[in-house]
């Protein structure tokens, strides 16, 4: 009987469930390794017990660890033994996470990391194989720290992401900082902050001091901050690397401040000196209320863009389900309420929103028509909250269809200048 070339093996191992890999591993010594690699490509560690049960695995069989491309790591790195023996067996891993699980999202603290853990760690982002640093839930005693672990994975790095990091000092530059250490040359970089001090930002991209990033290399910013105090900070940023970026997507900015008219002058997202952003998208999935107008803070921003020197093509707005009004016919047709809703100035106060939603999504339309002559699609996702309570995913189908219909009438409404630009609207069901 002929055998199956081996690419056929890894293929069809690629295809299986991992509860299943186990068995296909026993239907014939050919799928062992193809098996193996499958099973060890990804591997997380949280508790002490699993990084012993790891290491013992790993000594026995050594070359597993060549299969292992992606890996976790939270609390065992406060312990020595079984993790160091681990991390000095990761010769090709590519993408490396330090942080806490998902379900477990405590804050690790990196100066209770043990020094031999430290070691291996940064002999672990040294290797050349390496391309992907995330970075979670992690207190760091000072910047200098992060710095210096930050650089042992340059010059090969190239995707950075820090989510909810922090500082025990509130010093972001200090004087001990290496002036000529490597310097990164990423080329995405990932920022989420939720009640934390922003930074890490000023550090990597302002510090005119010690230069650690080549902004020059850096081609797409994804960040997430629902704090209006540190817009200023992004403000500076897209100043700053504007000219070299191509894809940008804003999670949570601006969604937060009560009144746009309000907001600050030096803390409004600007986009002049983005001339080479293709790709832009905004992330309002967040924003829980209807009663403020859901594009205003859009229109603003794209308003700053350079209509004779952008390259935008692509736009994706994310909005949230109770951001859309709860009407039968968007645009122009009759608003049902439900009865157990009549109360007096009900009715008109409802018909003053929807004419506000309305009047806010025609304004968007005229800023993109006028500002953004290059754009070939703008594409709109209607999320329910998360998980989605019953009948929302319906919801969130039908109002996608009324604000769609909404959008192509208003886009008749600017005398041709929408004609090449694709529009669709989506509900997010998964």
């Amino acid at each position: 009987m002929p055998t199956l070339p081996i690419e056929i093996h890894d293929v069809i191992a690629s295809h299986t469930a991992d509860d299943d890999l186990k068995s296909l591993g026993l239907v014939s010594k050919a799928f062992i390794y193809p098996t193996q690699r499958q099973l060890f490509r990804c591997i997380r560690i949280f508790t002490f017990g699993k990084s012993d049960n790891l290491a013992s695995v790993l000594k026995t069989s050594p070359h597993l660890a060549g299969y292992i491309r992606k890996f976790q790591v939270g609390s065992p790195l406060e312990r020595t033994t079984s993790i160091v023996q681990i991390l000095v067996l990761l010769q090709n891993v590519r993408d490396f996470v330090l942080g806490p699980s998902f379900q477990r999202l405590e804050t690790i603290k990196f100066q209770k990391f043990q020094p031999p853990c430290v070691v291996a760690l940064k002999e672990v982002l040294r290797r050349s194989t390496l391309r992907s640093l995330v970075i979670m839930c992690c207190d760091f005693p000072s910047i200098s720290a992060l710095a210096d672990l930050l650089r042992q994975a340059s010059p090969h790095l190239q995707a950075l992401s820090c989510k909810n990091v922090t500082l025990s000092s509130t010093v972001s530059t200090p004087e001990e900082i290496n002036a000529d250490g490597p310097v990164l040359s990423l080329s995405e970089f990932k920022f989420q902050d939720e009640p934390y001090r922003m930074c890490l930002l000023p550090y990597l991209f302002l510090n005119t001091d010690v230069v650690f990033h080549d902004k020059s290399s850096l081609h797409t910013l994804h960040f997430a901050c629902r704090f209006i105090e540190h817009h200023a900070t992004l403000v500076k940023i897209l100043t700053r690397i504007g000219p070299s970026m191509h894809e940008l997507h804003l999670r949570e900015v601006m969604s937060s401040h009560p009144n746009m008219q309000d907001y600050p002058d030096n803390q409004f997202i600007s986009f002049y000196t983005c001339t080479s952003l293709s790709s832009l998208t905004f992330d309002l999935s967040m924003r829980r209320t209807w009663e403020q107008p859901p594009f205003s803070p859009i229109s603003i921003s794209l308003a700053s863009f350079d209509p004779k020197n952008n390259s935008l093509q692509h736009l994706y707005i994310h909005l949230g389900l109770l951001s859309i009004l709860k009407l039968t016919h968007f645009p122009y047709g009759e608003v049902n309420y439900p009865t157990q809703y009549h109360f007096p100035g009900l009715p008109d106060y409802h018909k003053e929103q929807h004419t506000r939603q309305i009047d806010d999504a025609r304004t968007m339309i005229n800023v993109i028509a006028k500002h953004l002559q290059k754009l070939l699609s703008i594409e709109f996702f209607i999320s329910p909250e998360s998980p989605p309570r019953q009948g929302e995913i319906e919801k969130a189908a039908q109002r996608s269809l009324t604000l769609e219909k909404t959008l192509r009438l208003l886009s008749a409404e600017v005398d041709g200048r929408m004609e090449g630009v694709s529009i669709s609207v989506k509900a997010v069901t998964g």
